[in-house]
């Protein structure tokens, strides 16, 4: 848990950074930025957690237009034409 310094009766959670509170005899008054890394490892020492990576593929669309860009209007309608029924000429 983290002090927030806008609500001193502390019954709000914050999210910001500041100093832990409540968080073991080791962590009391550290920076939260600072103490990650040795929380991560005492969580990893008890059996409790360990670090990892998360990927997300929330933006894949943009992702691959980037790397192979938009597509062409050109092949788009081709495709359209395609698919189109055929237009009578003659009657």
């Amino acid at each position: 848990m983290i002090e927030d310094p806008a609500d001193p009766d502390g019954e709000l959670p914050y999210a910001g950074d500041g100093p832990l509170v409540n968080c073991g005899p080791e962590f009391d008054g550290r920076h939260n930025r600072a103490a990650l890394e040795e929380i991560v490892r005492w969580l990893d020492r008890e059996g409790k957690g360990h670090e990892s990576v998360n990927y997300r593929l929330r933006d894949w669309l943009i992702s691959r237009q980037r790397y192979w860009g938009t597509r062409s209007r050109s092949s788009t309608a081709r495709a359209a034409a395609r698919c189109r029924c055929p237009s009578r000429t003659s009657r």
